[in-house]
C-alpha cells in the first residue's frame, strides 16, 4: 500500500523575551497531527532564555534567522520573517505566536478546509484564557462584506494558513513596499486585507482551533468588551485608525476605492458617506453602528 506524505507546512514565530511560556507553545506546535512542520524563527534580541528554548528542542525542524537588528514589535518581525524565510519545498506557510496552545489537529485541519473548499487564505476562531482558568470564544467568523478589509483584520493572527504560492505573493510584496510596511502595525489585518483585494478567497473557520493566552505581556491581547471599544475610539481619534486603514490600502495598490478615497479627503459630508456605507465595511452589525458612530462624532483624525 502506498504511504502518504503528509503536507509541509513552514511556521512563523515570531519570538522577544518569551521563556515563560514558549517552550509548552513550541511542544503543541510539534505535537501537530498528519503534517509535516518546519518551524522559522525570528527573535527580536530577546535578553532572556527564549532562544536557549527553542534550541533544546530538534534542530533539524527549526530555522532560526539571524538575528542582531531590533525591530520593536510582532508585526515588524512577522514582516521580517516572510522576507527572509525561504518558503520553497513547502505547501503552507503558517502563523504563531510564543504563547499559546494549540489543538492537535489545528493544522491537519485547516489543511483539509482549504482544500475543501478551494480557498487561499485560512483563519479560524480561538478560546482565550486567563491563568485563574475562566475562558471565552473570541468569535471572527462573521460573514464577508465588500469593503471589510479595510477596516479590520479577517481573523487572528496566530490561526492564519496560506498557501505556498499566496504567501510567496505577500513575501514579494513586502519585500518591494519594506518602507511601506513600516507604517503598519498588524500583520494580521493586512495579511487579510492583500488576500481579499487580490480577489482570493480567505475563510474563517467557526472551530476555535487553539488556547489564546491572556498576559500582562501580550502586545494587544484579545480584542473584545468595555476596553476594546476604548481602544478603537481613541485609536480613531488621535488618527492611528486613519493612518493604517490609508497604509493598507497603498499596500494594497487600492488608493482609488471608493471608501479610501472618502477617507483620504476625510471632510465630515465625507464621513457621513462612509457611515451609511457602514454595513459594507464591518462585518458584524455592531462593528459597523460603532463605525459609524466614529465617523460622525467630531474629531475623526
Amino acid at each position: 500500500m502506498e504511504r502518504i506524505t503528509p503536507p509541509k507546512c513552514l511556521l512563523l514565530m515570531a519570538t522577544y523575551n518569551g521563556e515563560k511560556y514558549i517552550e509548552k507553545q513550541i511542544s503543541s506546535i510539534f505535537n501537530q497531527s498528519d503534517v509535516d512542520i518546519t518551524l522559522s524563527v525570528s527573535d527580536d534580541c530577546s535578553i532572556d532564555n527564549t532562544l536557549k528554548i527553542i534550541k533544546s528542542f530538534d534542530q533539524n525542524k527549526i530555522i532560526i534567522l539571524p538575528n542582531g537588528t531590533r525591530y520593536g514589535s510582532a508585526s515588524q518581525n512577522f514582516f521580517r520573517l516572510f522576507r527572509d524565510s525561504n518558503f520553497n519545498n513547502y505547501d503552507y506557510i503558517s502563523l504563531a505566536d510564543q504563547d499559546d496552545i494549540w489543538e492537535s489537529n489545528k493544522i491537519k485541519n485547516a489543511i483539509s478546509t482549504i482544500q475543501k473548499n478551494q480557498l487561499d487564505g485560512y483563519a479560524s476562531n480561538i478560546v482565550a484564557f486567563w491563568k485563574d482558568g475562566s475562558t471565552k470564544l473570541i468569535d471572527k467568523s462573521s460573514q464577508e462584506v465588500k469593503w471589510d478589509f479595510f477596516f479590520g483584520s479577517g481573523g487572528p493572527g496566530c490561526t492564519i494558513v496560506l498557501r505556498n504560492k499566496v504567501a510567496k505573493y505577500i513575501q514579494q510584496e513586502l519585500i518591494r513596499k519594506q518602507a511601506l510596511s513600516k507604517e503598519i502595525d498588524l500583520h494580521d489585518w493586512l495579511i487579510y486585507a492583500y488576500v481579499r483585494s487580490k480577489n482570493m478567497k480567505w475563510y474563517v473557520d467557526p472551530w476555535p482551533s487553539m488556547k489564546y493566552r491572556q498576559h500582562s505581556s501580550n502586545e494587544f491581547g484579545a480584542n473584545f468588551g468595555f476596553k476594546m471599544l476604548i481602544k478603537r475610539w481613541n485609536d480613531a481619534r488621535n488618527g492611528w485608525y486613519r493612518k493604517q486603514i490609508l497604509a493598507i490600502a497603498d499596500f494594497c495598490g487600492l488608493n482609488e476605492a471608493l471608501p479610501i478615497n472618502l477617507i483620504k479627503k476625510n471632510k465630515y459630508s465625507d464621513r457621513i458617506k462612509l457611515s451609511l456605507m457602514s454595513l459594507q465595511l464591518r462585518k458584524k452589525k455592531n462593528e459597523a453602528i460603532f463605525l459609524s458612530i466614529i465617523l460622525l462624532f467630531p474629531g475623526f483624525k
